[in-house]
Order: C-alpha cells, then sequence, then structure tokens
C-alpha cells in the first residue's frame, strides 16, 4: 500500500486523491510547470517525463517535448509543414518578402529563406531594376527585354509593389 500522506505537503487528510502511485491532496495535484490543476476536474496531464512522481498537463508537456516551429519556436500541435530541414506551423511558413502562403506549395530559397517565385525574382533582382527606373526607362519593357525574368508577367498582387 502507498503512503496515506500526501506526495507534496506530507500530511494525512481527507479528501484525498490516487494518481500516479501516490497520493494526493486535490488541491496539491497541479502540473509541475504552471501549477494549474490536473485531472478529473482540471487539464488532461501526462506523467513528467524528468520527474515521474509529478503530473504535467499537456499544454506544458507539449511546449517542453514536442518539436517547435522553425520561425516562432513554439510548440508543434497539430499537422505540419516539413521544409528546408525544419518542422513549421502551416500558417508559420510563408514567402519571406510579401508574407502571403505558397501557392501549390511552390517555393524557391534564396539566401537560405523561402520566396514565393515572384517575391523570388523581384528580390534577387532588385538592383537591376532600381538601375532600369534610374534611366527613366519603362518598367515593363526594359526588365523583359533584358531578360531579367525568365517569362515576365506583371504580377498583380498588391504584396509585390516596388518601393525606390
Amino acid at each position: 500500500l502507498p503512503s496515506r500522506q500526501c506526495e507534496l505537503c506530507k500530511l494525512l487528510k481527507r479528501n484525498v486523491i490516487y494518481s500516479l502511485n501516490k497520493i494526493w491532496h486535490r488541491e496539491h495535484f497541479t502540473c509541475i510547470r504552471c501549477n494549474c490543476r490536473v485531472g478529473y476536474d482540471g487539464r488532461p496531464f501526462r506523467k513528467c517525463r524528468s520527474n515521474q512522481n509529478y503530473p504535467i498537463c499537456i499544454d506544458c508537456y507539449m511546449e517542453e517535448y514536442h518539436p517547435k516551429c522553425g520561425v516562432c519556436k513554439k510548440a508543434l500541435r497539430e499537422t505540419c509543414v516539413k521544409a528546408m530541414n525544419k518542422l513549421w506551423h502551416r500558417c508559420c511558413f510563408m514567402c519571406t518578402k510579401c508574407h502571403s502562403p505558397f501557392a501549390n506549395g511552390m517555393f524557391v530559397i534564396f539566401k537560405g529563406k523561402p520566396y514565393d517565385i515572384d517575391c523570388f525574382y523581384l528580390t534577387k533582382y532588385e538592383n537591376e531594376m532600381i538601375q532600369v527606373v534610374n534611366q527613366g526607362s519603362s518598367l515593363t519593357e526594359s526588365i523583359a527585354t533584358a531578360g531579367i525574368f525568365p517569362s515576365f508577367k506583371i504580377c498583380k498582387s498588391s504584396c509585390h509593389f516596388l518601393h525606390f
């Protein structure tokens, strides 16, 4: 038989619960990290890996033991994206320049960061485009004839305005 003392305060008392092979006063059966109530009238819990005598709530367990997102560094709790040797929340994996999700999941890695195809070309050839504009030429005409974009088309998306 386990001890009749509360695992935390070591006092005998009525109104105890039995969990993790220990006796606890209800008010002492809390998450080892955040002190929230766990169990039947609190949050779901797991046995803490670092101290198996104590409970850890599911939220703290995920923050401590689940893989982290490559951008926000928070725990990955749902389906995630695996790209560039990292794991990402779906909402965190987006174009570095325009911060939009990737159409059809397609992206280009440039200088170690993900870009959609339009933003990749805008970023890669930004200096050349500035020179064209400064020379007074038509941007569309100059880019098309200079071959900067392999198949140039004007993007009508508001995220691709050029700021000079």
